[in-house]
This record gives C-alpha cells, structure tokens and sequence, in this order.
C-alpha cells in the first residue's frame, strides 16, 4: 500500500500541492486573526507639522526610523495585511508640502507593511498611540 502511495504522489502531484494550499490557506487564516484591519489613514497639516493619523481595529505594533541621504522617514506597521487606507497617503500629500516630498507603500515582508516618506530636509519626528472610545486605536506621527 504504501508502494503505491508513494508512486502515486510521484505520477500526480496534486495531493502535495493540495497539501500546501491548505496549508497556505489555514497560515492566512490563522494570521489573519491578529491582523489589523486600517480603517483609516490621513494625512494634514497642523501648525508647523505634517501629521499622520493611522487609524486601526486594535492596537498597532510599529517602528519609525530615519534614513539619510537622502532623507527619508520609514514607518513599519505589523500584522498589516490590507494596505488600501494606507495607499492613500501618497495621493493626499500633493507637490506642496514642506516637509514630505513623495510617499509609498508596500509590503515589507510577510505581514508587516511599510511607508516610506521621502523628506525634503533631515527633520525631526515623534510618533504616540492612543485608544479612542469607540475602541479604535489611532497612531499619529508628526514630521
């Protein structure tokens, strides 16, 4: 019996490749229970800052960091599997900003999505994460 097995799996490699698209399917599945959902990304300015407002259905495990030459500003976002809201950012920052020259999105890798904000000069920056009453949590960076 397992002759035949084995000889099957070799003629017909559907069984495997069935095996691994469930295995894909049940990974995303299991993934997508912690992933966050964005509801909403803006982008305004505020005195003399651009902010960033990111708003999600639970609390968003991020990074933020500086890169020189040239100036950028790069935001990973974790557990981020729908990156619509997020893509919006670019089509909201305009060629009149002071600050932010250009914006994109991608997936970093697996899971963790990242924007990266092109700056016109090194600038400073801070990020802050709050929960709002209707228990969607808000991070908001300014630049």
């Amino acid at each position: 019996m397992a002759e035949c097995t084995a000889l099957l799996m070799r003629r017909h490699p559907a069984p495997t490749a069935l095996r691994w698209f469930l295995s894909a399917v049940l990974s995303a599945a299991a993934w997508s229970g912690n992933a966050a959902q964005f509801n909403v990304a803006h982008l305004s300015m505020h005195q003399e800052a651009t902010r960033i407002t990111i708003e999600s259905d639970q609390p968003l495990t991020y990074r933020l960091f500086r890169m020189v030459e040239p100036a950028r500003l790069v935001l990973d976002l974790e557990q981020a599997t729908d990156l619509r809201a997020l893509e919006t950012l670019a089509a909201q920052l305009g060629g009149s900003n002071p600050h932010i020259r250009s914006a994109r999105v991608g997936r970093f890798k697996p899971g963790v999505a990242r924007v990266v904000f092109d700056l016109r000069a090194e600038v400073e920056s801070q990020a802050r994460q709050a929960s709002l009453s209707s228990g969607s949590h808000r991070l908001v960076v300014d630049i």
